[in-house]
């Protein structure tokens, strides 16, 4: 942990070989995904299909606090952690010939601005990155309702740790727009003049 670089090099050999997916699960993937569709549509056709066969669950035993099971233990049990979750995520993706990240960051309703300078343990949680030719998506994986692209108010406009082969990259998350935190309801209000009557 001398570096972030390094950081993120001894988190990405921390899932080395873990991504190994069942024949069965690529057999899915191919009833899924069109060849007609473009990286975009496979991203979410495949988040969909992560969030209908998947359910998350905390597990932090040991180096499992670290290391997330393997893409072939999420597909056979149907859960997992965010790690595990992410990574599986990043499994199918790349079954698809889809690069994408895991991204490590702080998760929570109080802000824990990241220390730069001290390289260190200072995420408690896991979502996926995925560059694309025009856009990039965000996807958070321990959700079953989140849409593509979409970042959780507990995380947005956050620095994060991006996890490449290369070693580890500080990022921002984006942050969420007015339009985006905006409600509109309509109300639709009848009233009605009642008359009463008294006798005396």
């Amino acid at each position: 942990m001398d570096t972030w670089k390094n950081f993120g090099l001894w988190y990405y050999k921390l899932r080395k070989g873990r991504d190994k997916l069942p024949d069965e699960a690529i057999k899915e993937i191919k009833n899924i995904v069109s060849p007609s569709d473009n990286s975009e549509q496979k991203v979410v056709k495949l988040y969909k299909y992560l969030q209908s066969h998947t359910r998350y669950i905390s597990v932090e035993l040991g180096i499992g606090d670290w290391q997330p099971f393997d893409a072939r233990y999420v597909y056979n049990h149907g859960y997992g952690d965010c790690k595990a979750l992410s990574n599986y995520m990043i499994s199918l993706l790349k079954e698809e010939g889809i690069k994408a990240y895991p991204v490590l960051i702080y998760s929570g309703s109080s802000v824990h601005p990241l220390v730069k300078d001290f390289p260190s343990i200072q995420f408690n949680h896991v979502i996926v990155y995925v560059p694309l030719k025009n856009d990039s998506l965000w996807l958070e994986c321990a959700s079953q309702t989140d849409l593509p692209g979409e970042v959780d108010w507990d995380i947005e406009n956050r620095e994060a740790l991006m996890v490449t082969p290369r070693g580890g990259v500080l990022i921002k998350l984006p942050k969420s727009t007015p339009t985006q935190n905006t409600q509109v309801r309509d109300i639709k209000l009848t009233y009605r003049k009642l008359k009463l009557w008294f006798q005396v």
